[in-house]
């Protein structure tokens, strides 16, 4: 996630991390982005104090971007309240939305959390552990009204492309299935349906000027089609 001229990463306050503690979301859930400004991430401390972080994202100024996406720094705040003390904030790692990842100090986690991150070498220092028990021991604090753990959404752009198919009131009125017709000779097996004939459309085809059959539009319900109806459908297809 760093640039090629960077070894680590530095809060926006220029504090350097030393040592780093990953939030990782699942790839099927944030689809294809973290939505900015909209998640929430409350920790729970062994002395009982609650941090609660969000990122600094601001639309009305421009994303700065990185080798990963945009970046945004993680400060103490709220979705209800937004950043706390905005002129001055308080900087606990950064944000990669388009990456699905957080970043927090652990220094910052150890002295102001007080989530008791280690940094001792070829030690099992539990360090994940201690996060998830710091997220699990917020959420279990939750009251009505303030949903402590985390909450996030994710950002997904959707691109639609709608075509309008018209069916003349001339126009497929009769259907190859073997039911609508009875006898050797092929005779309509219902004789009120041979100057009415009614069918009922529940599939639209997709074409190209090859006449190659590119995609299938099913119906919601069945369409019913006579000479004395005429029917436009609206086909969407997203991408």
């Amino acid at each position: 996630m760093l640039n090629p001229s960077e070894e680590q990463f530095t809060l926006e306050t220029g504090k350097a991390v030393d040592s780093a503690v990953f939030i990782l979301f699942n790839r099927a859930r944030y689809k294809e982005r973290v939505d900015p400004g909209n998640w929430e991430l409350s920790l729970s401390g062994s002395d009982g104090t609650v941090v609660t972080l969000i990122d600094n994202f601001n639309p009305a100024e421009n994303e700065v971007y990185g080798t990963s996406g945009a970046v945004y720094g993680v400060v103490s705040g709220s979705l209800s309240s937004g950043i706390y003390n905005s002129t001055s904030p308080t900087y606990f790692g950064l944000s990669y939305p388009d990456f699905g990842a957080i970043v927090l100090d652990g220094d910052i986690l150890r002295d102001s959390c007080s989530i008791a991150i280690a940094t001792s070498s070829l030690t099992d220092c539990n360090n994940h552990g201690l996060t998830l028990t710091a997220i699990s021991g917020a959420a279990a604090l939750s009251t009505a009204g303030n949903d402590l753990g985390f909450q996030a959404r994710n950002e997904q752009e959707i691109t639609s492309t709608y075509y309008f198919v018209r069916i003349k009131n001339g126009e497929y009125n009769f259907t190859n299935n073997s039911t609508f017709i009875t006898g050797s000779l092929g005779d309509l097996r219902f004789v009120e349906m041979i100057n009415d004939p009614r069918v009922f459309i529940t599939t639209i085809g997709l074409y190209d000027d090859y006449n190659q059959l590119l995609g299938v539009a099913k119906m919601s319900k069945p369409l019913e089609k006579s000479f004395s109806r005429e029917a436009l459908v609206r086909v969407k297809i997203s991408y």
